[in-house]
């Protein structure tokens, strides 16, 4: 509360307990979880965030988010063979005390009352790195197996919540950090549906190596192998599609700049006010999506952008949240049909 004018006023606000709509997956597709995907990233911070606002409505009890299979995919009596929540199949909330104690899930009701570690076993240290992150505001926690994100790994998003006067971790996770389906015969230059794919899965393996990393000199690991094309990358695995990344005021990262492995040549296209404007107003709406401009200095003119936003920070820091856009282009011409292997063609660049 404020006093204002010799009055004591209680300054409220509020939102509906309501969910956000699930993220579709490719092509407009149901969103899969085995692979990172800026759907997959959406669709667990979303179901973090209803959880969450669940917990605060007085009354509520663990049990109540544990048999409710609204909340993510259910390992219930009688329901597994059935998928009855609003979130696709492996989208589940975890819930433990700070001891590591499970109070709730929906997916391992048979662990409730059980530590972590004999649900997941060797996960203490995990365990203790997510109280941490939760305790400094929540966020991605990657874990990384090798010396580079681009590597494989692990994804968790927590969140600190508080009930009883307790502190609890909320954890949902991307337990593989995986690529999606890519189809290496398709080119950027033209716009298909594999074309469109290929975009939305490499924007989502790019925003999965940003998010693991646990620290900026990791980040700038991640930066390198997306920027310069090299690792899961490079040309020979990705073709002609290529992540571009843009800070905040959708500029030229400065960290490029101070890393003498990447410079001014690593930067982004520049972008004018007409091209910024309709990518802010998309990103303001929605986490990701897609959006044709006119690029500024593209020779074949207006391109079509698939673009995501995403908040990185240090693990373990309780503020710092750093905005980034990441971009792939693709051309707006549709692609020639392929000849059909009894057809007589007559120029094979005519098909």
């Amino acid at each position: 509360g404020v006093v204002w004018d010799n009055t004591a006023l209680l300054v409220t606000s509020g939102t509906a307990n309501l969910p956000e709509p699930v993220t579709l997956g490719l092509s407009c597709g149901e969103c899969v979880f085995s692979v990172t995907l800026p759907c997959t990233l959406v669709n667990v911070e979303s179901l973090i965030s209803h959880v969450h606002m669940q917990t605060l409505i007085p009354g509520t009890t663990w049990d109540d988010i544990s048999s409710n299979p609204w909340f993510g995919d259910t390992g219930s009596a009688g329901l597994q063979n059935e998928y009855v929540g609003m979130w696709p199949p492996g989208f589940y909330p975890l819930i433990t005390d700070d001891n590591g104690t499970v109070v709730a899930s929906t997916r391992y009701p048979s662990a409730i009352g059980q530590n972590i570690t004999s649900l997941y076993p060797g996960s203490w240290a995990t365990h203790t790195l997510l109280v941490e992150a939760a305790n400094a505001g929540g966020g991605w926690v990657g874990f990384q197996d090798g010396d580079r994100p681009s590597g494989s790994g692990m994804m968790i998003f927590c969140r600190k919540i508080r009930k009883g006067g307790r502190s609890f971790v909320l954890t949902s996770a991307l337990h593989q950090k995986a690529w999606g389906p890519w189809n290496s015969s398709c080119s950027s230059e033209s716009v298909s549906v594999c074309s469109n794919r290929n975009a939305e899965v490499i924007v989502g393996a790019a925003m999965g190596d940003i998010l693991i990393s646990r620290n900026k000199a990791l980040r700038m690991l991640a930066f390198e192998d997306i920027v310069l094309r090299q690792g899961p990358y490079a040309a020979s695995n990705t073709g002609d599609f290529r992540v571009y990344i843009y800070d905040s005021s959708w500029g030229c990262h400065e960290d490029f700049l101070a890393n003498p492995n990447l410079g001014e040549d690593a930067c982004p296209p520049e972008l004018d006010n007409d091209e910024i404007e309709p990518l802010t107003a998309l990103m303001d709406s929605h986490h990701s999506g897609w959006q044709p401009i006119a690029w500024h200095g593209n020779e074949a003119g207006e391109i079509n952008a698939f673009v995501s936003r995403l908040w990185w920070k240090p693990a373990g820091a309780s503020t710092g949240y750093e905005e980034l856009h990441l971009l792939v282009a693709i051309g707006t011409e549709p692609s020639l049909p392929a000849c059909d292997s009894s057809a007589d063609c007559p120029d094979s660049s005519s098909c």
